[in-house]
């Protein structure tokens, strides 16, 4: 498990200097359209796929299932296409529709995720 809690960690923290450039770049400019997309990509790309690889790597004796490799795949993916589409939306007024279903499938890669630390934690 420890590649799939490495991967995890790295893109966390690659996500939280993307999150913290653009608040830097907000600053300075002070232009804050973009806040949205600087919440979420430190919220749910950093805290929540850094708590993913925390979690996975606590858990590192246990063997990396499909379901854990297809939330690791769903919960990137999402985080990714909802702070895209949300820069979309606050920048142009369009893309509401796909900042929808990136915001339904960031909530389906929690459901997993929590499907999975259920299972991990069931004899606890």
């Amino acid at each position: 498990m420890n590649k799939l809690a490495a991967l995890h960690m790295r893109l966390g923290v690659i996500y939280a200097i993307i999150g913290m450039t653009l608040g830097n770049f907000m600053g300075a400019s002070h232009d804050f359209t973009l806040m949205p997309v600087h919440a979420h990509i430190n919220l749910v790309g950093f805290v929540s796929v850094m708590l993913y690889g925390l979690v996975y790597m606590a858990f590192r004796d246990q063997p990396v299932t499909r379901l854990m490799k297809a939330h690791a795949g769903l919960a990137h993916v999402s985080v990714l296409g909802m702070c895209a589409s949300l820069s979309v939306m606050f920048l142009t007024g369009q893309a509401e529709p796909v900042v929808g279903i990136f915001s339904v499938l960031t909530l389906l890669s929690m459901v997993l995720f929590a499907v999975i630390l259920f299972g991990l934690t069931k004899k606890a």
